[in-house]
């Protein structure tokens, strides 16, 4: 016997909730099939969540407040988790570009000790060029 599992949709005839006829998901999947009369196959049974949050009070389960309670918490839940996901891809992003503002810095600290290791050199040979006119002139 296969445990239910749940599904975002029912992927099986009749496409429903056997309690409230309902098509939208996410459902409870039984893998049981009804059979109708005459033995003919009357498709698999889904139950959706409202129709299982009824079935859970109806046994006692659950309190119906504390039952409105949890499933508020987890859509919450659910909620946040989406928020985090967000959250995370927007500090990728900013750990990228990060790096890449860092690898700019660093390429410019470079080009400028290139520039004035080159003035200096300019300097130099500007100094001696000056101390060789300096020399020829007198």
């Amino acid at each position: 016997m296969l445990e239910f599992i749940v599904v975002d949709a029912p992927l099986v005839a009749p496409h429903t909730c056997v309690g409230c006829n309902s098509g939208k998901g996410p459902m409870v999947d039984t893998h049981r099939e009804l059979v109708a009369l005459g033995g003919s196959a009357g498709g698999r049974v889904y139950l959706c969540g409202l129709c299982v949050r009824r079935a859970a009070r109806v046994f006692g389960y659950v309190e119906g407040a504390r039952m409105d309670e949890l499933v508020n918490l987890d859509e919450t839940l659910g909620l946040r988790d989406k928020e985090l996901e967000d959250v995370g891809a927007v500090l990728k992003e900013a750990i990228a570009y990060g790096v890449k503002q860092r690898q700019r810095a660093e390429q410019a600290e470079r080009e400028v000790e290139d520039a004035t290791n080159l003035a200096r050199t300019l300097e130099h040979r500007l100094s001696d060029v000056r101390g060789a006119i300096a020399e020829s002139v007198a």
